[in-house]
């Protein structure tokens, strides 16, 4: 799943009062992937593998330019806002029966992402403006990111077990401006990252194990911002 806004904004004034150049994009997803056995549910096998997986890493981005030049006042704006939330659950629930006879048992989720937030100038921001020159950035990264694989409900033979759940979030935000006038020159730059990202692997207090092979239950997580 991937997820893109991108917004450009210039003008330019030849000896008017004022330019003025808006860009701004907002990126907002919210995705679910989910393999979930229900409660009530009985499964007989020779083996399971319930997976919360993917074909490739989800890229989400906002991205705006923009720029004014001429007239008395120029004015340019960016602002680029990413809000993703992300949700990737494997469980065998409780209240749900797997009879695994001697097969392995494989119960995973796993979510790979990246997001880039970028405000930027076009062409230095604004340039020329005969008074007064405004240059605006402002960039805001919003990422919530849940990675769960759990055991909950009853689990009969089995040769052997692993829950795994596996993130890796990577976060990049850039906030650049300029301006230049004849009298007053004001650039702003604001870059804001908010990011939660968790990766849970577990078998429910209670649960009873008893397979032939080995158990193996693992949470691994690589995050930047």
């Amino acid at each position: 799943t991937d997820g893109a806004a991108g917004g450009s904004g210039a003008a330019v004034s030849d000896g008017g009062s004022a330019s003025v150049g808006v860009g701004v994009a907002i990126n907002f997803v919210r995705m679910e992937n989910t393999a979930i056995v229900p409660a009530g549910a009985a499964i007989s096998s020779v083996g399971a593998t319930i997976s919360a997986k993917m074909a490739s890493t989800h890229v989400f981005a906002a991205n705006t330019v923009s720029g004014a030049g001429g007239g008395d006042v120029g004015v340019a704006g960016s602002i680029s806002i990413n809000i993703v939330t992300l949700t990737t659950t494997a469980r065998l629930s409780s209240g749900a029966t797997l009879s695994a006879g001697t097969g392995a048992v494989t119960i995973e989720a796993q979510s790979f992402s990246t997001m880039a937030t970028s405000a930027l100038p076009a062409d230095g921001g604004v340039s020329g403006a005969e008074s007064v020159g405004v240059g605006a950035a402002f960039s805001l990264a919003l990422m919530e990111e849940n990675t769960k694989a759990s055991l909950e409900g009853s689990l009969l033979g089995g040769g052997s077990v692993a829950i795994r759940a596996h993130t890796m979030n990577a976060l990049t935000t850039d906030a650049k401006t300029g301006a230049s006038g004849g009298g007053v020159s004001v650039a702003p730059a604001i870059s804001i990252v908010i990011a939660n990202v968790t990766t849970q692997a577990w078998a429910s207090a209670g649960t009873a194990l008893s397979v032939g092979g080995s158990v193996e239950i693992k949470a691994e997580q690589t995050a930047s911002a």
